[in-house]
């Protein structure tokens, strides 16, 4: 479990950045919206995807999104593996979570 912030701690935490990434990859447009459940079995699973998510993400994380879409700008994302774009995120997500 890892912590999602005010002593909450969420399964599968660690894994879900990973899902996201894969979720990037099939769809290759950019900035989405991914909306996940956490099933108890089989863990973190994709309900659907948002090529244009709403502006209602900045109430679910209580923080304007201007801070968070420049976060994610990085030169050479298309070149970075797997791996290290999934390790990007993670470092972002603690970075953004640092800042609120």
């Amino acid at each position: 479990m890892g912590c999602a912030g005010e002593g909450i701690q969420i399964p599968f935490w660690d894994e879900i950045p990973s899902v996201v990434t894969r979720a990037y990859d099939m769809t290759k447009l950019g900035y989405i919206g991914v909306d996940i459940v956490i099933d108890r079995g089989k863990g973190p699973m994709v309900l659907e995807f948002n090529a244009r998510p709403g502006l209602s993400i900045q109430i679910a994380n209580q923080a304007g999104l201007i801070s968070r879409l420049g976060a994610g700008d990085h030169e050479d994302r298309e070149s970075l593996s797997f791996k290290d774009r999934n390790q990007l995120g993670q470092e972002i997500a603690h970075e953004l979570h640092q800042k609120n």
